[in-house]
């Protein structure tokens, strides 16, 4: 029987992974800006596909030609061969099966002759029961496909390539039984499979966790060809909901599963313009599933790589685990990993005070300060990694407390500006969050709220004296206690 994850490196080892990255024909800049990226994130493997159809359209094979050694000479490269050119699809569509099966096979020899010094895996077809990759409705038996499959996979392998059978989504082990009675699993080197805890609706009913569904799939495989590796060669989590901690958590928790490879899904988002599928927009969530946005701004799983690769991710996603407070009535500070969150948080808990501090961790370096709170507090700190604009993320974590202090917010002018919908997101949605969760906790607590110094505006009339290492007020009452609160606010942006 195959050892599960026997290619990883010696216990104790951080695990390999790879990345997903679909490529569109012409996305040259974008395909040059994203390969270095995934490279600094410690990746060892990239998934992307070559599609069949893309390339006998006009400007297909010049596309490939440079895509696949571009990638190839870089990293190690898993091609997923699919999409069937509408000229001979029965269908007249990607997704519907070649007229002439063995056109396939002919195809995935052509590519191997082509481009085959560039690659030793192969992947064979891309989630076959979903039907905007393979119709099933007209071959509900899989008969077509496995024949088409399994006589590619056997010429791959009789040309010293190692065919990879692409894999279902969600899991199906029916299939899988299918595969291996019909010949296919006999002929491949490895069976990928997908899975998305958390994510799509679809699973949402069956997903029974890692161990279970790689347990029964191993179980399967050992019947018709227990040398063949299993391949999670799609899993991810979306930050729809802008909880980019549990994506970091997701991507930590599936580098443990019972596999030999681990491809995530994906590195960059889709851009909000691009149809996914068949001239298709899905709903949100397939439009946030990467480690950075489709702008290229990094989210916490793609800065925690690249700053410290899988020890640095596991560090940070161990300070998530909040305490079981012992307290009745503890004080939440958000923004409570920042400059003024932590000291707040430090002050507090020096006066004997349980305080939560969430925070979404999103400015590189407030890990740091999390970390020295819990260093010198212990249990009495309470991380909850969240962000105020997930309301359903955030909402637990307001029921008992019987304070709020409300730091945390986006507080660059300049991003405010060059991004405005995620200043208003994270500034004003965050704060009604915040207002919500206490007022649905049923506890009247007081909100404390720090806003920012930009209302007062540029304060010209305030005189001021210069000392030798500052400058303080020149008015006695205000430099004792700060500018009042009946002082008139500018809405002027600076």
């Amino acid at each position: 029987m195959k050892t599960p994850a026997s290619g990883d490196k010696a216990a104790g080892a951080a695990r390999p992974y790879g990345f997903v990255e679909w490529f569109r024909p012409g996305e040259r800049e974008r395909t040059l800006e994203v390969l270095p990226d995934i490279l600094a994130s410690g990746a060892s493997y990239l998934r992307t596909h070559l599609s069949w159809a893309e390339y006998l359209a006009p400007g297909g094979e010049a596309w490939f030609d440079w895509l696949i050694p571009e990638l190839g000479r870089a990293i190690d490269l898993l091609p997923c061969i699919h999409y069937t050119p509408p000229s001979l699809s029965r269908t007249g569509r990607a997704s519907g099966p070649p007229v002439d099966l063995k056109s396939y096979a002919d195809f995935v020899d052509h590519v191997l002759t082509r481009y085959g010094r560039h690659f030793r895996h192969i992947e064979l077809w891309n989630e076959p029961n979903n039907l905007l990759d393979w119709d099933w409705r007209v071959d509900t038996d899989f008969l077509m496909f496995s024949e088409m499959v399994g006589g590619a996979a056997y010429w791959a392998g009789k040309r010293g390539f190692r065919p990879v059978l692409g894999g279902p989504c969600p899991f199906d082990p029916h299939w899988l039984n299918l595969m291996g009675e019909r010949g296919v699993l006999g002929v491949v080197d490895a069976v990928g499979f997908h899975g998305f805890p958390g994510t799509w609706d679809s699973e949402a009913g069956t997903w029974g966790g890692w161990d279970m569904h790689l347990g029964e799939m191993r179980a399967i495989i050992d019947r018709f060809n227990p040398q063949a590796e299993i391949w999670i060669t799609e899993t991810g989590y979306s930050t729809w909901r802008q909880d980019e901690l549990e994506q970091a958590r997701r991507f930590a928790q599936a580098l443990q599963v019972p596999a030999d490879r681990m491809y995530w899904y994906s590195w960059r988002d889709v851009p909000p313009d691009v149809p996914v599928q068949e001239g298709l927009w899905f709903d949100p969530r397939h439009y946030h599933l990467g480690a950075v946005t489709h702008e290229g701004q990094p989210k916490l799983l793609a800065r925690l790589l690249t700053e410290g690769g899988v020890e640095r991710l596991k560090a940070v996603t161990e300070l998530a685990v909040p305490h079981l407070a012992k307290a009745a009535a503890p004080i939440l500070v958000t923004g409570g990993s920042g400059f003024i969150g932590s000291n707040l948080a430090d002050s507090l808990l020096r006066d004997g005070e349980e305080v939560i501090v969430l925070d979404n961790l999103g400015r590189p370096g407030v890990d740091q300060n999390l970390a020295w709170l819990t260093e010198r507090h212990g249990d009495r700190v309470h991380p909850v990694l969240a962000d105020v604009r997930d309301y359903h993320g955030m909402e637990a974590a307001f029921a008992d407390a019987r304070a709020v202090f409300h730091f945390a917010a986006q507080t660059a002018v300049t991003t405010s500006l060059s991004h405005p919908m995620d200043d208003f997101e994270a500034n004003a949605r965050g704060t009604i969050n915040v207002l919500e969760a206490v007022r649905k906790a049923g506890r009247r607590a007081p909100v404390i709220f720090a806003s920012t110094n930009k209302v007062y505006g540029a304060l010209e009339d305030l005189k001021m004296i210069e000392l030798d290492d500052r400058y303080i007020p020149s008015d006695e009452a205000i430099r004792a206690s700060g500018i009042g609160e009946d002082r008139p606010l500018s809405f002027c942006t600076p």
